[in-house]
């Protein structure tokens, strides 16, 4: 036996130190992942990435990435009044060009995406067309749809040699192929009236987040109620068409939309 030297650990302390090895490496791994607030990556006193508790004080992290003179290019953030995340791109001059719908949680509620549809180059003549069933197309438009919803305005203009009541309606189908139809919109022709040039007609529709860069559709229609169909003559041109935030939807969509 050699003097000093120190007796050989027994199998259980062996055991015991691996344990608290085991032990000790969690702990360090559990540090690693815990969020650290704030996180800062900076060139010369100029933010590159930040990463910072939540303004909304909802415990979660806002991420900022600069353009790296100062200003801001993303931003992943809670947003102030649906305390869901969005994500917004910005540009040099610092403002705020597209950003995920806080609403929704599906789509963007900025920017509002162009909705294209037309009527035909021709006049449209009722006859026939009485009922929902029977109604004439008047034209119609087909897109990728990015916006939750969308809003369609168009110029409706209708002749009658009598007095009539016309209807004017929209059917959308989704990216699945489903159909919808908005409420009737009314056009009261007044007899001899050369062309009454309608300008109220506002539709709408709801999409579903499975039609976010889908082929959807719009056919714009209308029909005469009234006892002489065969005299109404009809023709429409785009106003308006735009994809739109989830939240101006449902402020201003009540009246008119699906």
């Amino acid at each position: 036996m050699v003097a000093n030297t120190p007796a050989e650990p027994s199998v259980n302390e062996y055991a015991a130190l691996v344990q608290r090895l085991d032990t000790m490496q969690r702990q360090i791994d559990e540090n690693g992942r815990a969020s650290k607030f704030p996180f800062v990556v900076s060139h010369g006193g100029v933010t590159d990435v930040q990463v910072i508790p939540s303004t909304s004080g909802d415990g979660t992290a806002d991420i900022l990435m600069g353009d790296g003179a100062g200003g801001k290019l993303l931003r992943i953030s809670t947003d102030a009044i649906y305390g869901t995340k969005i994500f917004q791109l910005f540009d040099q001059a610092g403002a705020s060009m597209m950003s995920t719908d806080a609403l929704a949680g599906f789509g963007w509620g900025t920017p509002s995406y162009p909705f294209v549809y037309d009527g035909w180059p021709w006049v449209t003549n009722l006859a026939g067309g009485t009922n929902h069933a029977t109604s004439k197309e008047l034209g119609r438009g087909s897109n990728f749809v990015y916006n939750p919803a969308v809003f369609v305005h168009p110029i409706v203009r209708v002749t009658s040699a009598t007095n009539e009541t016309v209807k004017i309606w929209c059917q959308f189908k989704d990216g699945q192929g489903n159909l919808t139809e908005t409420a009737d919109q009314t056009i009261n022709v007044v007899a001899g009236v050369a062309f009454l040039d309608a300008s109220t007609m506002f539709f709408g529709k709801n999409w579903q987040a499975d039609d976010m860069n889908m082929l959807c559709n719009v056919f714009i229609k209308a029909y005469c109620t009234t006892a002489n169909p065969g005299n109404c003559n009809v023709q429409i041109a785009n106003a308006e068409g735009w994809g739109i935030s989830q939240r101006w939807y449902n402020d201003n969509a009540a009246s008119w939309a699906v």
